[in-house]
């Protein structure tokens, strides 16, 4: 599990609560359609970008 990442499960349903730079986000999901380890994947990868990263045409 990453830093400041919490897995959460209550009746099927999977979330993870992650917090990157006082920004939180939630990923939710189970069963058939996203996967415990697709969440958790998501969960690891998040990060706090600034503005200009969505602005600049090359990424």
């Amino acid at each position: 599990m990453a830093p400041d990442t919490w897995r959460w499960s209550q009746s099927g349903s999977i979330r993870y609560i992650a917090r990157r730079e006082g920004v939180i986000v939630v990923l939710t999901g189970g069963g058939p359609t996203v996967s415990d380890g697709d969440l958790r994947a998501m969960a690891q990868s998040l990060t706090v970008r600034k503005p200009a990263f969505f602005l600049d045409p090359n990424g």
